[in-house]
């Protein structure tokens, strides 16, 4: 991922997690692979694999849930960027009608 948008990608986060309060591992956080950026749970790098099964069920299923939360958000900050895309579009429109 190129900076520029990781740097997006972390003012997104910052902005889901302004008054969000969740675990220390259930955070989503920016991990840099070379040249390959990921986007994972805090405590997705050791999964609690010495933990039985049905406790790596669970902490899999929070992972995810926090995942779709912070797609929902990123839905929504897009449809609100594109309602202001609009609404300044027809400012512009109607500011040109009357000149």
């Amino acid at each position: 991922m190129q900076v520029p948008l990781r740097q997006q990608v972390v003012a997104y986060l910052i902005q889901f997690y302004d008054g969000r309060s969740v675990p220390f591992d259930r955070r989503l956080t920016l991990r840099v692979l070379s040249t390959n950026t990921r986007i994972e749970n805090q405590g997705a790098a050791d999964f609690y694999l010495c933990e039985p099964r049905d406790r790596q069920v669970q902490k899999l299923a929070e992972y995810r849930d926090e995942m779709r939360a912070f797609t929902e958000f990123l839905k929504k900050m897009y449809i609100l960027q594109r309602a202001e895309g609009a609404s300044e579009l027809e400012k512009e429109e109607t500011a040109s009608s009357h000149a």
